[in-house]
């Protein structure tokens, strides 16, 4: 009879365990990622507007890269903050987003998406995130 109770608690312990991930499934990085991936796709069909310098003419280029995420036992992600959020973000729309502000002519440019980036790292620099090397991404 002790058996049948027991087994019945770790029945029931698995179920418990099987509707506990199913609500934070959608927290795994890969859900995160199909997430993200999908609203950026929307948002850039609805502000698509080609960029007008040719590509031949950026002095920078950005293309998206998905990184591996690791992250240890004590939750720290490899890398830092700043790789996850490159990995799961495709920053491409932001071209579309500022293509009115440049013209086909004048001289060179960089990658708008270039510089957005450079700021985003310079920010994140500036308030002392990246003082401990296990969260450098430039490390």
């Amino acid at each position: 009879m002790p058996t049948l109770i027991l087994n019945a608690t770790i029945f029931r312990n698995e179920v418990m365990v099987m509707q506990i991930s199913r609500k934070i499934k959608r927290f795994y990085l890969g859900n995160i990622r199909k997430e993200i991936k999908a609203a950026v796709e929307r948002l850039s069909k609805q502000v698509y507007m080609p960029f007008p310098k040719e590509e031949e003419r950026w002095l920078s280029h950005y293309v998206y890269r998905e990184f591996e995420i690791h992250i240890d036992s004590k939750g720290i992600i490899k890398g830092g903050l700043l790789r996850l959020i490159f990995s799961l973000i495709d920053f491409s729309f932001v071209r579309s987003l500022v293509a009115d502000c440049y013209s086909k002519e004048g001289g060179d440019c960089h990658d708008p998406v270039t510089l957005l980036l450079l700021e985003v790292i310079k920010v994140f620099s500036s308030i002392g995130i990246y003082k401990n090397p296990e969260y450098n991404i430039l490390a």
